[in-house]
This record gives structure tokens, sequence and C-alpha cells, in this order.
């Protein structure tokens, strides 16, 4: 009986590949960026209220001239409500 079913199956596979059609396997399903998101822009606003917001030219004047005077950037993250990461970017952007 085992054979009898590997024959057909091969016998199938041959009428396909004559046929031109592909196994009927579906394709793999790829995940969305939805679902690979470790966070979402309200759950780190929680921590840093400005977390993703435009720097405003004043924000930017702001940090200019707090720079220059030496604050720390830890200390420039909680005045501007954004993650030290993000004072790192701005500061690069600026060339301060």
């Amino acid at each position: 009986m085992q054979t009898e079913a590997r024959r057909l199956m091969a016998e199938r596979s041959e009428l396909r590949a004559a046929l031109g059609h592909a196994p009927s396997v579906p394709p793999p399903s790829k995940p969305n960026d939805a679902t690979l998101k470790t966070y979402t822009v309200a759950k780190e606003r929680e921590a840093n209220p400005q977390a993703y917001a435009r720097w405003s030219a004043e924000d930017d004047a702001m940090l200019e001239k707090l720079y220059g005077e030496g604050m720390p950037k830890k200390a420039l993250a909680a005045h501007f409500g954004r993650r030290r990461s993000a004072i790192d970017s701005r500061i690069r952007k600026l060339e301060l």
C-alpha cells in the first residue's frame, strides 16, 4: 500500500512539473513592522514627554546656549524631556 501511495505521489509531482504548476505550499508569512516594534511613542513619552517630537528653533538655541555653558548631557536630557541619545544626536546635527 505504501509503495502505491509513493508511486501516485511521484506521478502527481511529474504531472505538476510537466504542466508548470508550482507545488501548492503557501509562502511563509512575514511579520509586519507593527509586530516587530518593542516600543510605542506613547510609552516612550511616559518617561520622556518630548520623545520623538520635532525640535523647534527655540529648543535648538537653548540647547546651544546650555551646552556651550557646560551643562551635562544628563541634565540637558531632563531639561528638554528627551533621552540622552536624542541630545547626543541633536548636538551632532547642530555641530556643537
